[in-house]
């Protein structure tokens, strides 16, 4: 599936679901994020959605993205697909270590994981 827009991502997000005959409360439930958010992603509710977390769910359909450029050749010559697993893991991480120099910097590191 060629996604071009969030609302493509979103659609390609439930229909997996469904095709694994996942609820949303299932799907919530293996990737850390509350049912209200998987709702909300899925049906366009209005606010922040966190790429880290939209990644996890990906991962939990076992999606992964491959990105290319105009020609629909790979962005970089001998750049292969990146597992959306491996990918969300690294921006797990990226995360929790941004999370803990906010926190050493003296600021307020603290974020709504859900997103919504």
């Amino acid at each position: 599936m060629n996604i071009v827009s969030v609302r493509d991502l979103q659609v390609l997000v439930r229909n997996r679901r469904q095709e694994r005959g996942l609820t949303q409360a299932e799907l919530a439930e293996r990737t850390g994020v509350s049912r209200k958010w998987v709702y909300g992603f899925e049906n366009g509710a209005p606010g922040r959605v966190e790429l880290a977390l939209v990644l996890r769910v990906l991962a939990a359909l076992d999606v992964t993205i491959d990105a290319r450029g105009a020609e629909d050749e790979p962005v970089a010559p001998g750049v292969r697909p990146v597992a959306v697993p491996d990918l969300a893991d690294h921006l797990a991480r990226v995360a929790a270590e941004a999370r803990r120099d906010a926190r050493s910097g003296g600021e307020d590191g603290s974020s709504d994981d859900e997103g919504a």
